[in-house]
């Protein structure tokens, strides 16, 4: 590693020829990330496509992908971008591929190619689907809503959003994965701000009732951090489904929770006073305020 960091790129390759399989992808990786820094992104690619291992050639994939992001956008970037995609579909292994790919996609929508990003997303998220084990399953669809957040907007992105959420009702294994995976992908929701096309899009989903169940309460708890309009998008969200008691029940709370932090006193005991059954009176001040519907 020292004779790399020298640029002796060359020798340094060389040593790692005589070193045991495993280390010796482990190593490569590192000489293809000091080599991409020090610019020869090309060599450090050509080297890429000769590592074996699925998990090194991921990573080194990863860090030449980051730095070609940092480069002025032409037509020699996106023609790399393909490049690199083209190697990307030699991983073997699909929970690495996925994350090379959405690395690529993302990279693409940051060099104005929406296009070109949403076909990666699209095809990257079929071969999720047809993962088997829940947990890779699971830990794919929270990197592509990490992906998506990342690649900033571009057309269809929100439309991706809702597939992806929608593949978490394929989750198989507990339920603490599909948990996990949609709290995931609607925090990057959120930190993406599209609230408006992601409730435009959200409330036409066919989601099960499982889902909604599980969708609504951290869709709510997201408006509430990180919108200051939110009692719009709360109450809008009742009509979304409709017929259950529990979504129900945390409507409600949101809805005082929302008044709460935006210091709106009269607007959460008034709630209170008019839903009883929410075993809530401890929290109102005593006097005669009268009601008004919230």
């Amino acid at each position: 590693m020292s004779i790399a960091k020298t640029g002796n790129f060359e020798e340094a390759i060389h040593l790692v020829e005589g070193i045991n399989e495993y280390d010796k992808w482990q190593t490569l990786s590192d000489i293809i990330s000091i080599m991409a820094h020090s610019g020869a992104l090309g060599s450090a690619l050509r080297l890429a496509k000769k590592i074996e291992v699925d998990e090194y050639k991921t990573k080194a994939l990863i860090e030449i992908i980051s730095l070609v992001i940092e480069k002025e956008i032409n037509e020699s970037k996106i023609n790399f971008l393909e490049s690199v995609l083209e190697t990307a579909h030699g991983i073997r292994e699909k929970k690495y591929k996925i994350q090379a790919l959405f690395k690529i996609a993302s990279a693409m929508a940051q060099s104005g190619n929406g296009n070109r990003a949403r076909f990666i997303f699209e095809t990257t998220l079929k071969i999720i689907e047809a993962i088997d084990y829940s947990l890779d399953k699971s830990i794919s669809l929270e990197y592509a809503a990490s992906a998506l957040a990342r690649a900033g907007d571009f057309e269809g992105r929100p439309a991706l959003f809702v597939l992806t959420l929608k593949l978490t009702e394929k989750i198989g294994g507990g339920e603490w994965d599909s948990v996990g995976a949609v709290t995931e992908i609607l925090s990057e929701i959120a930190n993406a701000e599209i609230f408006d096309d992601f409730e435009a899009l959200i409330k036409t989903t066919d989601f099960s009732n499982k889902t909604w169940e599980m969708v609504l309460p951290e869709w709510r708890s997201s408006i509430i951090e990180y919108d200051q309009d939110s009692m719009g998008f709360l109450r809008r969200s009742f009509l979304y489904f409709p017929f259950s008691l529990k979504s129900a029940y945390n409507g409600v709370f949101s809805l005082i929770t929302a008044h709460i932090s935006q210091n709106s006193t009269f607007g959460y005991q008034s709630i209170i006073r008019l839903c009883p059954m929410l075993d809530l009176a401890f929290l109102l001040e005593e006097d005669n305020q009268s009601c008004q519907i919230v």
